[in-house]
């Protein structure tokens, strides 16, 4: 076998476990296989494959940290956590429901849910259409930062 084929096996096998993955004994730490660094213990692909993990470092860069055969490192590898979603803490979502009529205005900008919350206060104060005589909430994610409480007809 030839480096190009030994090469070809190698990354197979690589192939076969996750981009990334932990390592029993070094939680929180971030490793992935180097197919450079994999080799064959014997000449012509003949002997053990020995691949080599690389660990993250801090700046994101990647350092050879050890090596063993394939069902040595299966024995050690551990999945990684899947990252939590989040939205960004800078964005408040703003709601306006009105009374009968239900939530009319849902996003993430204050300036479009205050000019929703004035035209059906507007609406609400005259008698107009679906919101007339209604309640009107403006909501900060749970909060209501401003509401009109209609007058009883």
């Amino acid at each position: 076998m030839g480096p190009k084929e030994e090469q070809d096996k190698i990354d197979k096998v690589i192939a076969t476990f996750p981009e990334t993955f932990g390592l029993y004994n070094f939680l929180g730490e971030v490793f992935r296989l180097s197919g450079k660094a994999s080799y064959f213990t014997g000449y012509g692909g003949t002997g053990a494959l020995m691949l080599y993990t690389q660990r993250r470092q801090k700046d994101g860069s990647w350092l050879d940290f050890a090596k063993g055969t394939e069902s040595e490192l299966r024995r050690e590898v551990v999945e990684l956590p899947k990252p939590r979603k989040s939205r960004v803490q800078s964005e408040e979502e703003y709601r306006v429901v009105v009374g009968n009529v239900g939530t009319v205005y849902s996003g993430f900008n204050r300036k479009e849910a205050e000019d929703a919350f004035n035209s059906y206060v507007e609406d609400s104060e005259e008698n107009f259409g679906r919101a007339a005589g209604e309640d009107v909430a403006l909501f900060e994610d749970d909060e209501i930062i401003a509401e009109h409480i209609a007058e009883e007809r």
